[in-house]
């Protein structure tokens, strides 16, 4: 389920035509709400924050609504999702602060996060108290001069109000333990004419794999992205293909798998294994040398090449005893033959896979994985640096022979060989 709300002065039944989600719940499978907002006494106009002192807080109101479609609709409590557009994105900044428990993942369009000073002091809400691995998107424009969602924040005097983008992804980044440093690139400038373009900064790597990102909409002003001002996203499809990927315990499916020999008794017994792969190899008094591959044996992907006693080089010891090869030689045999391992096709199982690159040379991610791209969820090399089709990300350049690499597929393909 995801919420949508509508920014200050609004109504639900307007916005739902801005940031229109039908089409994409449709398809998707998940229940769009559009709740109202209260007019505020103090103003006269619809609001989710009204102006202080009041007793007025939609986090309950919010509330009872999830637990009132609860009653009528088989509704995943692990998967309900916040986005909002100006005041709205306040709210869903508070409620991704104050309601944690029961949102998943949070986007905010064109709209800050209070100051805690903010929401404190002023409020008496108390401070920002996530409680889970949370996603967060946030989407501003650099030339938003609106009060409450300015790319720099907004104080007064000596008071802090709201937040600046920065804050903002230095406070989520830090409360999940992502990267420190984001990963950065340039969104195609599919619309040269909307006087604006788009960067998109990832910080990865946050515990239970959740992730922190921002749409930064240089010379963007205070808009919905696809439905106006810039042209080159669409802020409505952005926010569903980043917040779908979790839930409450965080990123949907989080569990890398390394596969290894997991007996301690073995030669190549691997520690930091979690599934064991049958690679597991003893002592051995046979003076026969012969390779005689084991059906399903995988070997860790690091290249750490040993020479077999059958004149063959393996790209490390459990790729040797993959293949019943137990006497060896560190590094690479005298005799390399025309790259054995270019023609080796492999099992992808769905989910988190570890391979190794072995191809004759170099190759660019983009190519080395055209053949599957339309499967690839993600993929990442030992440093962090990752590899997104979905969002025509390509931060790993060349995979280099070697190399392992962890990939993650949405489902299982067979016979893939990374070198054709």
């Amino acid at each position: 389920m995801l919420f949508n709300f509508h920014g200050g002065s609004g109504y639900a039944n307007d916005f739902i035509y801005t940031n229109d989600m039908r089409p994409i719940a449709d398809t998707a499978g998940f229940i769009a709400v559009y709740p109202q907002g209260a007019i505020d006494p103090d103003g006269g106009t619809t609001s989710w924050i009204h102006k202080a002192p009041t007793d007025h807080d939609d986090i309950y109101f919010v509330e009872a609504i999830i637990d009132a479609l609860s009653l009528d609709y088989s509704i995943d409590q692990n998967r309900i999702y916040a986005c909002g557009y100006s005041e709205g994105a306040i709210l869903s900044y508070e409620l991704g602060c104050r309601l944690n428990d029961k949102i998943a993942a949070f986007a905010a369009v064109s709209g800050s996060m209070l100051d805690n000073y903010y929401r404190d002091d002023i409020y008496g809400w108390g401070p920002c108290t996530p409680v889970h691995p949370t996603g967060m998107m946030l989407i501003p424009g650099t030339i938003d001069q609106n009060p409450h969602s300015t790319y720099e924040g907004l104080s007064y005097g000596d008071m802090p109000l709201y937040m600046s983008a920065n804050g903002i992804t230095d406070y989520w980044s830090n409360f999940n333990n992502t990267d420190i440093n984001p990963v950065v690139t340039d969104v195609v400038n599919s619309a040269p004419n909307d006087g604006s373009t788009v960067e998109r900064k990832l910080w990865l790597n946050g515990d239970n794999c959740v992730s922190i990102q921002e749409l930064k909409v240089i010379n963007g002003d205070h808009d919905w992205p696809g439905s106006s001002g810039n042209m080159d996203i669409n802020a409505s499809e952005e926010i569903w293909n980043f917040v779908s990927q979790f839930n409450l315990e965080g990123q949907i499916d989080c569990y890398y798998i390394i596969e290894d020999c997991t007996d301690e008794s073995a030669l190549n017994y691997n520690p930091n294994a979690n599934q064991d792969d049958g690679s597991c190899y003893f002592e051995n008094n046979s003076d026969v040398c012969f390779a005689n591959p084991i059906e399903g044996c995988t070997s860790l992907a690091v290249w750490n090449p040993v020479c077999g006693c059958d004149g063959v080089t393996y790209s490390n010891s459990g790729d040797a005893a993959c293949n019943n090869i137990n006497e060896f030689t560190s590094g690479e045999c005298d005799y390399v033959s025309n790259n054995p391992c270019s023609s080796i096709s492999i099992l992808l199982s769905q989910g988190w896979n570890m391979i190794g690159f072995a191809c004759s040379e170099n190759t660019n991610a983009l190519n080395a994985f055209a053949a599957i791209q339309d499967k690839i969820i993600i993929a990442k090399d030992g440093e962090g640096n990752a590899y997104l089709p979905d969002w025509d990300f390509n931060g790993l350049g060349d995979l280099e022979r070697g190399y392992g690499y962890l990939i993650k597929v949405s489902e299982e393909i067979s016979n893939y060989n990374i070198c054709e």
